[in-house]
């Protein structure tokens, strides 16, 4: 059997423009009950595509059959800021609020799938006969714990995956493979990490709304950024009305007061009455245009 060191491959993902790369063996979710029972606590909103692929997420077969290893890629916003940020309107007689800031770079989906295909490449010559495939955000893995068992982080009480020096500022990738395990040499001991919120409630006490479990995971029904972005209808709490006017995509305050988390830039600020066209114009190829001008305007108030 051919081997290829691991140390080469995260070495290439690193000079292709990611931020760390980290391996783990494809088995069974250790997290898939805890998922499982927060979807029967109705926790996801009407988020139903989760409850539809729940089965999906016990093992990664059911997004690449035979699967037998996965790659975790972290990928950072401040790579992306660099050269992709979006020049936004500037009229200070508009109502402003700010956005996420990876709501005016370009799509994260586009640059991560990019980039772990050449990870790909990089290892396929030696495989000919093995599968690769790559996913993003879209395929039913349990992300958070494939990249923390990879030993990219730790889930933090924000429920986000924690990065040793990322923090939480990045996007998470994957690259599944039918190449054994055992393939692979030079891969580093993973050590035990120590609990990064041990003495740390900063982002519980942050969070406009309650949202943060104490186990680690979101209540997406409590959470400012569900009601924004992922619902679809406008039946939204009278609580959650004034802080989607402040936050029309995102609100990052769990993040922002986050002591690991590297200073994080500004707020991107947009005007709040956006025309349609102003809005296809600064959004158009990024995470906002999935939001689309007509939501954009529920949560703006305009």
């Amino acid at each position: 059997m051919n081997t290829i060191s691991f140390v080469s491959i995260r070495k290439e993902a690193l000079r292709l423009g990611l931020d760390d790369l980290g391996i783990v063996r494809a088995s069974e979710s250790a997290t898939w009950n805890i998922f499982s029972n927060w979807l029967d606590s109705g926790q996801a909103g009407e988020m139903e595509w989760l409850a539809k692929l729940r089965d999906a997420r016990r093992h990664p077969n059911s997004v690449l059959p035979g699967v037998q290893t996965l790659f975790a890629a972290a990928l950072s916003l401040r790579r992306i800021q660099k050269t992709e940020e979006r020049p936004l309107p500037r009229d200070e007689s508009r109502p402003h609020t700010g956005v996420n800031s990876y709501a005016v770079c370009t799509d994260y989906h586009t640059i991560l799938r990019d980039r772990l295909r050449g990870v790909a490449r990089t290892i396929a010559p030696l495989f000919p006969d093995e599968k690769f495939r790559v996913a993003v955000d879209t395929a039913p893995l349990l992300e958070k714990e494939w990249a923390a068992r990879s030993g990219l982080g730790r889930i933090a009480k924000n429920s986000m995956l924690l990065h040793p020096w990322l923090g939480t500022d990045f996007f998470l990738g994957f690259l599944l493979t039918t190449v054994p395990f055992e393939a692979f040499t030079e891969i580093p001991a993973i050590p035990e990490p120590e609990d990064p919120c041990a003495e740390c409630d900063r982002c519980r006490k942050a969070c406009p709304t309650g949202a943060l479990n104490s186990n680690r995971t979101l209540n997406a029904t409590q959470c400012v950024n569900y009601w924004g972005i992922e619902y679809r209808g406008d039946e939204i709490p009278e609580k959650i009305v004034p802080l989607l006017r402040r936050f029309p995509f995102g609100c990052d305050l769990c993040r922002r007061v986050c002591p690991r988390n590297p200073e994080l830039p500004p707020r991107p600020e947009v005007p709040l009455d956006l025309t349609e066209e102003e809005f296809k114009t600064l959004f158009k190829g990024t995470p906002a245009q999935r939001l689309g001008y007509e939501r954009f305007r529920r949560n703006s108030g305009e």
